[in-house]
């Protein structure tokens, strides 16, 4: 054990005899540079608290409801209580913006409308079928365009009903 110990303190005292005063001007310079860089950190204020505000709207619907209580004050459009389909039809799996009414073609008095949907899909359609995804029934036919009548969900259990068309659209491919 005293060989341990008389060859840490060997090691000690080795250490010791290698440091030196060599890098004296470093030492001095980096002391003189910190003498006059005592920061100032500018007190904080002290926190406030957020201002309050009174709940005015006490008699309004909730807006965080997932169903509303009443109808909006501003309709212009009068709402009933329709009764969707229990079935629904191809074409109501599509929104009425991504079909496109290619043609028409009429037969002993029958007219049909062609309706390609955006998988390709060409489909006839005569007045009373549906299509689109608010429940929108073919009223009319024309060579040019068909209307429909949409029955849009106002929020509070009663149907809007709106006209919607959907134009013949020309192919502008050249061959």
């Amino acid at each position: 054990m005293p060989s341990i110990r008389h060859g840490c303190l060997l090691v000690a005292l080795l250490l010791t005899g290698c440091a030196s005063s060599e890098h004296s001007d470093l030492k001095e310079f980096v002391a003189q540079s910190e003498q006059g860089l005592r920061g100032r950190v500018e007190v904080l204020p002290a926190p406030r608290g957020p201002d309050a505000v009174a709940y005015e709207a006490v008699d309004e619907p909730d807006p965080f409801s997932p169903t509303r209580t009443r109808a909006p004050a501003d309709r212009t459009a009068v709402a009933t209580r329709w009764v969707p389909p229990a079935s629904r039809e191809a074409l109501e799996a599509y929104p009425l913006e991504s079909l496109r009414m290619v043609g028409t073609m009429q037969r002993h008095g029958q007219r049909w409308a062609l309706i390609q949907t955006p998988d390709n899909a060409v489909y006839r359609i005569t007045q009373g079928n549906r299509l689109g995804e608010n429940f929108g029934a073919v009223a009319d036919i024309t060579d040019t365009a068909l209307t429909l009548h949409e029955h849009v969900d106002d929020g509070s259990g009663l149907w809007t009903e709106r006209l919607a068309t959907l134009n013949l659209v020309e192919d502008t491919r050249s061959n």
